[in-house]
């Protein structure tokens, strides 16, 4: 008995849903690692407020968290297809990228010694920066 297999009984492979496939597991990888980022740092946060500082085996919890979050994220995400950006699309993109530009692109000169920057708010919040860092880390 000869066993025949004709080809159209083999599965269609094509290059397309090859790449379509690749993108689609990096797009999950990529949200993943961000949702394992944004859960790690607001689990190490919340604990250290929690326990009133951040100990390592706080934070090791924290890292467990985000862990188990970007697991449940890339077991989560589906994929969709990518579609071609309308008008509208673009026209949102071009004003968020204005305003994006208008807020943290103000102009940096030199006076002298020293460097100045246009706007006086843009260095502002620096300082409390600084003091939740020390309150978190102590």
């Amino acid at each position: 008995m000869t066993w025949r297999i004709r080809p159209s009984e083999f599965p269609r492979i094509s290059a397309i849903s090859l790449l379509a496939n690749a993108r689609q597991s990096e797009m999950k990888t990529a949200g993943a690692i961000l949702v394992f980022v944004a859960a790690s740092v607001s689990a190490a946060v919340g604990l250290a407020f929690l326990f009133g500082g951040l100990s390592q085996s706080l934070a090791w919890a924290a890292f467990a968290a985000g862990l188990a979050a970007a697991v449940f994220a890339w077991l989560g995400i589906r994929v969709q297809e990518f579609r071609t950006p309308g008008a509208w699309d673009v026209l949102l993109l071009a004003v968020f990228a204005l305003a994006s530009l208008r807020a943290f692109l103000w102009l940096l000169y030199p006076v002298g010694d020293e460097w100045r920057v246009l706007s006086p708010n843009n260095l502002g919040d620096i300082s409390l920066h600084i003091d939740l860092i020390c309150l978190v880390c102590t």
